[in-house]
């Protein structure tokens, strides 16, 4: 089938995991979920936009660099912020004469929404611990058997609609995404679960550090592990969990040193 092969590589990139609040974590290899929304932002596509026909395609992502995990630690509040309209208009309170610090975090009320605390016992500034993946390059597929779509990538990966972006906004490429296109054949996953045919035959990224990589692929028998099933949209923000195999192979190489 038509496969699109990426070259994810920049100085820094990140590929949520499922945490929250305080800790932000990068699993160690991009995620399906993250190059869909890549692609759709390329295309063009708002947030409202179906992702049916990009959610189909098979992924499967090589670590030609795996790089190394940095974390940079952020604060969020301490100093005085107008007081939002919604909750002035629940609280009952004039939101031109009060102000509040930021809150440290969401917290359920008795009915199990989420509610920012405005009161000033509950307010403080927020450390946040965000983890980036540093000098990293992967090689990544996305397999459909429609020409048309995989045609349509591949254009978008050239010539973006949006400025591109690894994983969050703050996380340029340092390349074109736009690396490789087969037309026939490389990317399925044969029927003995051998690795994808393109991770074992596409040579490896020029800044690779090693002959020996590490290949998520995505199959249906795989394991569960967190990397997140694309939403149907992005606005609707309904994933699911993705089923994926590991693999090691080693890929043509120029490279000198890499080992």
């Amino acid at each position: 089938m038509p496969t699109v092969i990426f070259r994810l590589d920049g100085p820094l990139q990140s590929w949520a995991s499922p945490s929250h609040w305080e800790e932000r974590n990068t699993l160690p290899f991009p995620t399906k979920s993250g190059v869909i929304g890549l692609t759709a932002n390329c295309l063009g596509y708002t947030r409202e936009q179906p992702l049916k026909g990009l959610a189909q395609c098979r992924y499967a992502v090589r670590a030609d660099r795996p790089g190394h995990v940095m974390i940079d630690e952020q604060t969020a509040g301490g100093g005085p912020f107008p007081l939002d309209a919604l909750t002035a208009s629940t609280e009952g309170i004039d939101p031109t004469t009060f102000r509040y610090g930021v809150p440290r975090k969401p917290e359920p009320d008795d009915s199990g929404r989420l509610r920012a605390p405005w009161k000033d016992a509950e307010r403080g500034t927020v450390l946040i611990k965000r983890q980036y993946l540093a000098d990293a390059a992967f090689t990544a597929s996305l397999t459909h058997p429609d020409p048309d779509l995989t045609q349509r990538i591949w254009k978008a990966l050239n010539a973006p609609a949006r400025l591109p972006a690894l994983g969050v906004r703050n996380c340029p490429p340092a390349h074109s995404l736009a690396h490789l296109y087969l037309p026939d054949d490389h990317g399925e996953v044969n029927p003995d679960d051998a690795c994808p045919a393109w991770a074992q035959n596409v040579p490896l990224l020029p800044n690779a550090t090693t002959n020996r990589c590490e290949v998520w692929a995505e199959h249906p028998d795989g394991e569960e592990i967190n990397a997140w099933q694309p939403p149907t949209s992005y606005a609707a923000r309904d994933y699911t969990v993705l089923s994926m195999r590991r693999f090691l192979t080693t890929p043509p190489s120029n490279v000198p040193g890499a080992t």
